[in-house]
């Protein structure tokens, strides 16, 4: 037998997709973000392939945690909650020894520190910046607004200074139209011709 040379006759010109028509049944990327998170490299494998390939079911409803025993876990195929996770450093989904990269620490610490100064903003800007770090945007994005918030906080520290001096203003010219004045006002030249326009 003579061995084939080339590519197949059938040549797909467009990747496979779960559920094309299905708009209901598609995964979207805010409702997987974070699908992986706290899984060792062989779970993150598996759950790839599962939403690659339209096996990937969502949670209807939170489920109980192998950790703390508490209905807790929100993400599919995973056996332990996010913070049980964590503080066991264990894989979310098999359960087994999973170290925690740098990156990850580094993250999680300036995650926190963002928190912090969260709770001195704004209520506006307090709001903004707990929807992103629950969307899981970027913590260049939180930070940008964390320190929006912190210029509108110090603007308004300022404010009632300058507030202050603006009330001052009107007081003088008060005092100003109390005092008579001596000067006249100066009246128009009966000389002129009138008639004549500028």
């Amino acid at each position: 037998m003579v061995g084939r040379k080339g590519t197949g006759v059938h040549q797909n010109s467009t990747a496979w997709v779960a559920h094309k028509h299905q708009e209901d049944l598609k995964l979207t990327e805010d409702r997987l973000r974070g699908f992986t998170d706290n899984c060792c490299e062989k779970c993150v494998e598996v759950l790839q392939w599962r939403k690659n390939y339209g096996k990937y079911k969502m949670l209807a409803k939170a489920t109980k945690c192998h950790g703390c025993q508490q209905k807790t876990v929100v993400r599919a195929y995973h056996g332990m909650c996010i913070p049980c996770a964590r503080l066991k450093k264990q894989c979310a989904k098999c359960e087994g020894p999973f170290a925690i990269p740098e990156e990850e620490l580094a993250r999680m610490a300036k995650e926190a520190e963002l928190r912090k100064q969260i709770q001195d903003l704004p209520e506006r800007f307090k709001r903004t910046a707990e929807r992103k770090l629950e969307r899981g945007d970027d913590l260049a994005q939180v930070e940008k607004a964390v320190l929006a918030g912190q210029g509108k906080k110090a603007a308004k520290a300022q404010t009632p200074v300058a507030a202050n001096s603006k009330t001052a203003e009107p007081t003088d010219s008060a005092e100003q139209q109390k005092k008579p004045t001596n000067e006249k006002t100066p009246q128009p030249d009966s000389d002129s011709d009138s008639d004549e326009v500028l």
